[in-house]
């Protein structure tokens, strides 16, 4: 009651952590309400709720919020639930992603996605981003990367050594060692 009639942001958030809490039987029908909610705190973490809860119409919901949503935290929760129930529409939406869209954040749950049902065309599309500035999308390429045994790669991780902060630059550097 209190998640479909609360006007505030924080009753529907706290009616919503409740039920999860709770593995509520209304859960579902709440998360469907809370997919189409006008905050996209809301609507990211429905999104996370989804696990294991599979609604009949989920995976059109999900392609719709990674084609259309527009926050892209939700775009790139959907986009990461979406391969964890259908791999094939997930590579498909993850490509549509990779040339559309212009959150880093989605971009580099594209190119993993992408790397990881085509490893080819995933290290096609991280060579493509090699310039890019962002630390979500340098991590995505140096996760790729290090899977690789070719040489060419050497001069990503030496230019971008330095171009990472905290955490990041620890993910980073782990990878160049198992690159190496």
């Amino acid at each position: 009651f209190q998640f479909l009639n609360g006007a505030r942001f924080l009753d529907r958030f706290e009616a919503m952590r409740r039920l999860s809490e709770k593995n509520s039987p209304l859960l579902p029908s709440i998360s469907t309400a809370a997919l189409k909610d006008p905050h996209w705190v809301i609507r990211s973490s429905a999104i996370e709720e989804l696990q294991g809860k599979m609604l009949p119409d989920l995976q059109s919901i999900l392609q719709k919020l990674v084609l259309q949503d527009p926050n892209s935290e939700v775009r790139a929760a959907a986009l990461l639930k979406l391969a964890d129930y259908d791999a094939a529409k997930a590579l498909e939406i993850a490509t549509t992603a990779l040339k559309t869209d212009s959150a880093y954040n989605v971009l580099a749950i594209g190119l993993e996605i992408l790397h990881q049902n085509n490893p080819q065309a995933g290290v096609e599309a991280a060579a493509r981003l090699e310039k890019e500035k962002s630390e979500d999308i340098l991590l995505s390429i140096s996760e790729i990367y290090k899977q690789s045994t070719d040489s060419i790669h050497v001069g990503f991780f030496e230019n971008n050594l330095r171009k990472l902060s905290a955490f990041n630059a620890i993910l980073f550097i782990a990878n160049y060692q198992e690159f190496a």
